[in-house]
């Protein structure tokens, strides 16, 4: 299927629509479809002759007087309420009542009726209106991440900007990135807008030609997924595949520069003594907290621990995985479980061997130290 649209700009003559899409086109005062654009929606969106105005079909019908635009206003007022009742809708608005060619001054006219939605994720504009819309009304800048994240707090992001992930929009989504599980010792690393949590399932849309991509292949249940989540086929974008979540990087660095996610296996060395503790976030749905170390009934803030203690990133608690297995990483599950309060010394030494050799599905811990006696190399920072 060809994909129609960038961003908020229509690229290409529109012949299908997604489940998602809606074609708005305009009609004369009687209701008369005269041009291409009416003619398209009476015979393949499901307009319906002689309904001058509202939804039908796949298509909605704005009634356009160029002659008189006062009289068009409580029609664009209805559309514009049906746009912001439908958000999960994509709104493709054509070039009414101007015809071909260069822009005059119908579109100067017209247009600008339009601004109360332009800056809408869902609605899209034809080249000539968007040229003009966008003079007057610039597009929002990228919005601003929480100051924390886990997962409940990116599936929140994900139901809150699902369309900007059907779409591909990504530019207006705040800058989060995420690392997954791809195989046994292979992390893929992806930002917000091309993944998407369903229930307690993480999917990513995989970069074609991208050095971390994970493999092309189609899979009609995560095809599925995306449209019952995202209600769109998503033609923009390749068959997203199931992953296991392994953490978002947080604003801090290690001691030797390197970004730091949850999920981390930490060395802990202040000068006399040494520890290994794994790195979570304690956060509620608005992103509210710190990230830092999870301990029994307590926490120990990463910004806090950074401050007097030497700070080395040696391995995830991303062993003995199962496939599908969202338990294990949910970061308060995985990373408490590496930091036990009960632990013996050896039970600490296995888990940060086991560590050092992350992502892997491995169950049995002397698999972890035959990986360790041949010298074998898990390059878990890649």
């Amino acid at each position: 299927m060809e994909v129609h649209f960038t961003g908020k700009k229509i690229t290409k003559t529109i012949e299908e629509l997604s489940s998602c899409e809606v074609f708005v086109y305009g009609t004369d005062m009687k209701g008369n479809r005269v041009g291409r654009a009416e003619r398209l929606a009476c015979e393949k969106f499901g307009a319906m002759p002689g309904q001058k105005s509202g939804p039908q079909g796949q298509c909605y019908a704005i009634p356009i007087d160029t002659d008189n635009p006062k009289a068009m206003i409580p029609y664009v007022a209805e559309f514009i309420d049906y746009v912001m009742e439908h958000p999960d809708n994509r709104f493709l608005i054509t070039r009414m009542g101007c015809g071909t060619g260069k822009i005059d001054s119908r579109d100067k006219l017209l247009a600008p009726l339009f601004k109360a939605i332009f800056r809408l994720p869902n609605t899209v504009f034809s080249r000539e209106w968007l040229v003009i819309l966008i003079d007057n009304e610039p597009l929002p800048e990228r919005p601003d991440a929480p100051e924390v994240v886990n997962e409940e707090v990116l599936m929140d992001l994900c139901r809150q900007y699902r369309y900007q992930i059907s779409a591909n929009y990504v530019t207006s989504l705040p800058s989060i990135q995420v690392r997954y599980v791809i195989d046994k010792d292979k992390f893929g690393y992806a930002q917000f807008g091309d993944f998407f949590f369903q229930g307690m399932s993480m999917y990513v849309f995989p970069h074609r030609g991208a050095t971390d991509k994970i493999d092309e292949i189609e899979d009609d249940g995560a095809r599925g997924c995306a449209i019952d989540f995202l209600h769109d086929e998503c033609w923009n974008r390749p068959c997203p595949q199931k992953v296991i979540f392994a953490g978002v990087r947080t604003p801090f660095t290690d001691s030797n520069g390197e970004s730091i996610y949850t999920g981390d296996v930490i060395k802990i060395d202040d000068g006399f003594c040494e520890d290994y503790l794994a790195v979570g976030a304690m956060c509620d749905a608005d992103g509210n907290g710190h990230y830092g170390f999870i301990l029994d009934n307590h926490s120990w803030r990463l910004d806090d621990c950074l401050q007097h203690h030497k700070m080395t990133r040696v391995g995830t608690v991303f062993y003995q995985l199962k496939a599908d297995d969202f338990l294990k990483v949910n970061q308060r599950a995985g990373i408490s479980g590496f930091n036990g309060l009960y632990d013996t010394k050896e039970d600490k030494q296995q888990k940060v061997l086991m560590a050092k050799f992350t992502p892997n599905f491995y169950q049995e811990f002397w698999k972890y130290e035959a990986l360790e006696m041949i010298g074998a190399e898990f390059d878990w920072r890649k």
